[in-house]
């Protein structure tokens, strides 16, 4: 902000600020006002939309939210993710009747919670070592998760709107200035 005083003070008659430094030279307004007595000189605020050429992760906000659905699945209906074995099979019968018994309570006895609370418990209980014996698949879907949010968070960055306009290529920016419309198109 001081940089931007001085220069509005004492180097430019006019200063061209983004959007951002058009919201701060508010405060620098004020600041020349109060402090130094002086009647601010003019500034402009242009705005383009002017993304960096950078690559990009995959991941989407869509990819991030599929990802966490199937996870949710993964812990609530294991039996839909996990590879089928011996080891898994009576788990697999035993969750399938405790569902049914879930059932059956809901429908016959509605209003009983405590039993409704057992029979989910009994399902979650049953799912919870079902996925003990298939570790890395929970490990493996929360690792994909977590690189897919920190994708998602890096493409923020790489597409954020506030690079300096000099890290742009000159080609890139001689393009945009063309783009421009001229002055006739300001006229009033």
């Amino acid at each position: 902000m001081a940089l931007t005083l001085w220069a509005r003070l004492l180097l430019a008659d006019l200063f061209i600020h983004g959007i951002g430094g058009a919201k701060y030279d508010r405060i620098s307004d004020a600041i020349m006002a109060d402090y130094y007595g002086v009647r601010p000189p003019h500034m402009a605020c242009v705005s383009a939309t002017f993304l960096m050429d950078l690559p990009t992760r995959a991941a989407t906000a869509e990819s991030v939210r599929r990802l966490r659905h199937g996870l949710r699945d993964l812990e609530y209906n294991p039996q839909r993710h996990l590879q089928p074995g011996p080891d898994l099979e009576p788990l697999i019968e035993r969750r399938g009747q405790a569902v049914r018994r879930s059932i059956e309570v809901r429908e016959s006895q509605p209003g009983n919670r405590t039993a409704r609370s057992a029979a989910f418990r009994d399902i979650r209980e049953i799912s919870a070592s079902m996925l003990a014996l298939r570790q890395g698949v929970a490990k493996a879907r929360r690792a994909e998760l977590a690189q897919a949010l920190r994708d998602l968070k890096e493409n923020e960055i790489t597409r954020g709107r506030e690079y300096f306009f000099a890290l742009h290529s000159r080609k890139r920016l001689e393009r945009l200035t063309r783009a421009l419309p001229g002055e006739e198109d300001f006229r009033v």
